[in-house]
């Protein structure tokens, strides 16, 4: 089962990276017209790709690890441990209010419109806020359960970026995923590929 999550994590890590590769060679190509700003976007480029490199190797730091202590709010700012409100398999949205709120809309609309998980199998879970802002935010987007964390333990937390996982009752970190702006294809596959694996039903 490990090895089948790893290469599970892996396809999406190589398919993230190739789309992200060949957005950033279309740019080159469409804004080549001066020696000077092609050096410029290409310098531009490999800045982007170092940082994207880096929070890809933390993506895969955090495959596997175990949120037995990991502490959660809701809406009334009740605490509670992780363990208490995971107890069957659940897709989890990781999301900081100091993020891009476009991607985690977009994230919204296809798990609404295009894809078959149950909406009761999602839990957001935002950072960088307030109780306040965490209402405010649910009257916005309804169809999820919210909660609070600004601590997960989980390595990828530290790069403020919007990520999903899935966790069940084992608490362990599963098929880890960072969604792309301007990339719903490769959202969509992860997502049918999370309803086969967790929720179809035989």
């Amino acid at each position: 089962m490990m090895r089948r999550t790893k290469v599970f994590c892996g396809f999406f890590f190589f398919a993230i990276s190739t789309a992200f590769v060949i957005s950033l060679i279309t740019i080159v190509l469409k804004n080549k017209k001066t020696n000077e700003s092609y050096q410029k976007i290409t310098s531009s480029i490999q800045n982007i790709m170092s940082s994207f490199e880096a929070n890809v190797q933390i993506g895969v730091m955090s495959e596997g690890v175990l949120l037995k202590d990991a502490v959660i709010k809701d809406l009334e700012n009740r605490e509670y441990m992780i363990s208490e409100v995971v107890t069957s398999p659940k897709l989890i949205l990781r999301y900081s209010f100091t993020g891009c709120e476009a991607c985690l809309k977009n994230e919204f609309e296809l798990l609404e419109t295009d894809m078959r998980i149950e909406k009761s199998n999602v839990i957001v879970i935002l950072s960088g806020g307030n109780i306040r802002m965490l209402k405010a935010f649910n009257q916005q987007n309804t169809h999820f359960q919210f909660f609070l964390s600004e601590n997960l333990l989980i390595p990828f937390d530290d790069v403020g970026k919007f990520y999903t996982f899935m966790l069940d009752s084992s608490l362990i970190v599963k098929d880890f995923f960072i969604p792309l702006q301007n990339a719903s294809r490769l959202s969509k596959v992860y997502y049918y590929a999370i309803y086969n694996k967790y929720f179809k039903e035989d």
